[in-house]
């Protein structure tokens, strides 16, 4: 087994074969288990639920309390899957970062997103949401 296609501390999933990666990225406080029964529903996809630290298995990390570093960590952890065409898909926090993730991953030169899928998020140009 690759090292791409094996578990690790980000995701729970291995990617195998699949074609094709969508990544998921939960709500503030919220786990990858949120999107544990996505892959029953998305075909054509290895659906990677992301944990974030502080979160589910990772409850013990201490969580990020810095975009940058989140965003470094985890690409750092995924940089293995970056190998074939790829989606994000966030909700609330998680839509911020995913584009904080897209953004990273430009600044790099690394592949990018097919797609970036935002949910519950307003678009990044106009601030953040109000308090």
């Amino acid at each position: 087994m690759s090292l791409r296609t094996r578990p690790g501390r980000w995701t729970a999933r291995t990617v195998g074969d699949a074609q094709r990666i969508l990544f998921c990225l939960p709500y503030a406080g919220g786990s990858a288990n949120v999107y544990q029964e996505w892959p029953l529903e998305i075909h054509g996809a290895a659906v990677i639920p992301l944990q974030l630290p502080g979160r589910g298995n990772r409850f013990s990390e201490p969580p990020h309390h810095d975009m940058r570093a989140l965003v470094d960590d985890l690409l750092t952890g995924v940089r293995t899957y970056l190998d074939r065409p790829f989606a994000i898909f966030g909700h609330s926090m998680g839509a911020r970062i995913a584009y904080e993730v897209a953004c990273a991953l430009l600044e790099r030169g690394w592949p990018l997103p097919e797609r970036i899928i935002a949910a519950g998020s307003p678009p990044p140009h106009l601030g953040p949401p109000p308090a």
